[in-house]
């Protein structure tokens, strides 16, 4: 069971994508594809394709809060997306507001978002359960509505004026073979209060790891020194943040928090699975790790639609290991991420999309594209340093396969 969440936007850009005050992660769980959040405008829909990820193919969609920054993009997800549902708690709406003494400030979700795409909005109330495994668990803390106040946001109800309580905050909790996930745009309600609601939603499970944004940007040092000092004194192991923490903040977290955390990145990609290439034993410190796409001995032409990498181990320039792993249906993009956590230094392939090469080489993957004819023949002629590669492969037809269409050594060239 592999989980896959891709850091889709966030304010960090990366030397390829461009980033925006906002959040959106796709989340890969047990073959469904989850879209957190859509950011502050449409840049998703652009990022997505650049990484080789298909809108047309989100399952479910989540809002985790009615802020602009993660709903703004929701009307193009629905044009582009004709099937999935966006789960939002049953008290969104269209009515969160920066206020400061006479001065209101909308920072809510698209006005006429909830009445213009009513059947493909669900409402959803107290712990939720939207398939196997995956749960949206909404706020039980109380007196939320003080950290509203601090924060200087408000909810404009028939009632007046009132602190946000954050009611319509929800995380997305998925659970995976290392313990559960919590993820959580924005943390409005506290990342305590948030560890301790999932705990009771599931008092018998681990928690294993915390992604999203914390909301620390405008936090003193010493209130970011207690949150550090809060979860370093949980069992969770793994904390992914960004967004709404601040580069500020996050360098205290690190301080704090060592190897523990890590920063949110667009194009990011984080894999939680025990084994990522197979049974593949660890290659060891001074081996090189090859990777061939693979199909019947010979060198598969579309690296994203692989279905077998064969896989060499390399000691003084010699092959000392082989095997042949399944991709277990993972296609484009995902694959980097998929040989990063295997340990592959080199990857030898046919054609090849950019978005493909950019996880790639973020991942340190070293790509030689363009190679047809056999594997063994290849990694040996890599070995012997006269491999004959195209360093400016592409696949042209990334996106429009026919069914008697193949991307062979013509790709790119």
């Amino acid at each position: 069971m592999q989980t896959e969440i891709v850091v889709i936007t966030d304010n960090r850009s990366n030397e390829y994508l461009t980033g925006e005050w906002g959040l959106c992660l796709l989340v890969k769980y047990l073959g469904k594809k989850i879209l957190v959040d859509a950011g502050s405008s449409d840049l998703f829909l652009h990022n997505m394709k650049e990484l080789g990820e298909h809108i047309e193919e989100v399952d479910y969609a989540v809002l985790s809060h009615a802020h602009y920054d993660h709903a703004n993009g929701f009307p193009s997800f629905f044009e582009h997306n004709k099937k999935a549902k966006l789960y939002v708690n049953d008290t969104v709406a269209a009515n969160c507001y920066k206020k400061i003494y006479f001065l209101k400030k909308y920072i809510g979700i698209p006005r006429k978002m909830l009445e213009k795409y009513p059947d493909r909005i669900e409402k959803v109330t107290g712990n939720y359960k939207i398939s196997e495994g995956i749960y949206l668990i909404p706020h039980t803390t109380c007196g939320l509505s003080e950290i509203g106040k601090q924060e200087m946001m408000y909810r404009r109800t028939k009632k007046g004026w009132m602190p946000d309580d954050f009611s319509h905050e929800q995380s997305l909790v998925l659970d995976t073979e290392k313990g559960l996930l919590i993820i959580n745009s924005c943390s409005h309600g506290g990342v305590a209060n948030i560890i301790n609601e999932v705990r009771e939603a599931f008092p018998d499970k681990k928690i294993y790891g915390y992604i999203g944004g914390f909301h620390l940007f405008n936090k003193s040092n010493e209130a970011i020194g207690e949150v550090a000092e809060m979860i370093s004194q949980t069992s969770v192991d793994y904390i992914c943040t960004g967004h709404c923490t601040g580069g500020r903040a996050y360098g205290i977290l690190k301080e704090k928090l060592g190897d523990k955390i890590e920063q949110l990145q667009v194009g990011m990609r984080i894999h939680l699975s025990e084994n990522y290439l197979g049974n593949l034993k660890d290659k060891g410190e001074h081996k090189m790790r090859v990777a061939v796409t693979y199909d019947n001995g010979e060198i598969f032409q579309h690296f994203g639609h692989t279905e077998q990498f064969k896989v060499y181990d390399i000691e003084n320039g010699e092959i000392v290991h082989e095997e042949i792993v399944d991709t277990n249906g993972q296609e484009h993009g995902a694959l980097a991420g998929f040989l990063f956590g295997g340990n592959v230094d080199t990857l030898i392939c046919g054609g090849i999309g950019s978005g493909a090469q950019v996880a790639l080489k973020e991942a340190g993957i070293t790509l030689y594209g363009g190679v047809s004819g056999n594997a063994d023949a290849a990694v040996k002629a890599l070995l012997d340093g006269n491999l004959n590669y195209n360093p400016d492969v592409q696949c042209n037809h990334h996106h429009h396969h026919e069914d008697n269409h193949h991307c062979g050594g013509h790709c790119g060239q």
